[in-house]
């Protein structure tokens, strides 16, 4: 369970949280491997997944993510720094 309100809101506007990969988001993540070296196969997994759900912000600690063309890292050690920026739950 989430604790922040803002984790909760962000986890309720993003389906990329509950969703699983499937045999495409492995070849889309195999793509991304041809031009992202040095960034792993999880977090390119993670990419593709996003790409294919429309999804484009993540939280994560993992700096790796700031590499990926699309995607907008959020840090959860900045959390107030970022917290406003998402939409409350019912107003999206």
């Amino acid at each position: 369970m989430i604790s922040t309100p803002a984790a909760s809101a962000y986890c309720s506007t993003h389906p990329v949280l509950s969703q699983v990969c499937n045999s495409q988001d492995i070849l889309v993540a195999s793509v991304l491997a041809d031009h992202h070296s040095g960034v792993s196969a999880r977090d390119l997994v993670h990419a593709a997944v996003m790409q294919r759900l429309g999804a484009d912000h993540i939280i994560s600690a993992d700096t790796d993510f700031d590499r990926l063309e699309g995607i907008v890292r959020l840090n959860p050690a900045r959390v107030m720094e970022w917290e406003r920026s998402i939409p409350s739950v019912g107003t999206g």
